[in-house]
């Protein structure tokens, strides 16, 4: 199973991602309004990924990544940002999100790139530990 965080402000827009996610069964959904509360959540389920809207009350989604950044348990969960405008793609590109989805988005390509997403943190996860092995 791949624990996915869902992370957007919108309820109604919310509702119809954690929906069109869920025709794939390998996907675990987790979901909130609230930004806060999702900095939260990344402690407590580690989710192997995130999905972020950028636009966000409060703690908006490049805020949100940057303390994702700032703590060594959070920091390597992959992000993809998911935003109605490309205003913000470069910055978010800059920050290290895996990709940059404009909304509406199509669903089989966004489970494609949840599963890629995941496998390209495996792959890492793989090189570090082999860097680690001493001879």
């Amino acid at each position: 199973m791949i624990k996915v965080l869902i992370v957007d402000d919108n309820s109604f827009q919310l509702e119809l991602i954690k929906e069109s996610l869920s025709s794939d069964n390998r996907l675990l959904i987790y979901s909130t309004t609230d930004s806060l509360l999702a900095y939260e959540f990344a402690f407590l389920i580690n989710p192997d990924v995130i999905i972020l809207d950028v636009v966000m009350p409060r703690l908006g989604g490049i805020e949100l990544r940057k303390l994702l950044l700032s703590d060594e348990k959070t920091k390597n969960i992959p992000v993809i940002f998911l935003s109605g405008s490309k205003e913000d793609k470069k910055r978010g590109l800059d920050l290290g999100c895996y990709e940059y989805v404009l909304k509406p988005f199509n669903t089989e390509k966004m489970i494609d790139l949840i599963r890629n997403c995941r496998i390209s943190q495996i792959i890492s996860d793989i090189r570090k530990d082999i860097a680690n092995i001493k001879f």
